[in-house]
């Protein structure tokens, strides 16, 4: 039976590889080789956890000091039409909200 674990265990778990071992998904009730969207099925449920990492001071105030610099990138790309500036839109719109919300 598979039980309902958290973004952040299955993170823990990995290996240094990136992947998972075969005992690790076993112990979830995982089959070995994984199926398709298993972490979607074991996450199911677990809405409030999953990504969202509280922020500390110290990621704060980097975050402070680092839009600056990438609202700069952003204007740079859309003066030279660059097609990578809609990404920079995109860090700097989740990091405004990181700030707002103390969640990243």
């Amino acid at each position: 039976m598979k039980r309902l674990v958290s973004y952040r265990e299955i993170e823990a778990a990995r290996t240094p590889n990136g992947g998972f071992t075969r005992e690790q998904l076993a112990e979830w009730g995982i089959s070995w080789p994984p199926p398709k969207g298993w972490q979607k099925k074991l996450l199911k449920g677990d809405d409030d956890d999953r990504r969202r990492y509280p922020l500390n001071p110290s990621d704060r105030q980097a975050i402070k000091e680092y839009l600056p610099r990438l609202r700069f990138l952003h204007q740079r790309a859309l003066e030279n039409r660059r097609p990578w500036a809609s990404l920079y839109a995109v860090d700097i719109k989740c990091l405004e909200h990181a700030l707002k919300t103390g969640f990243f």
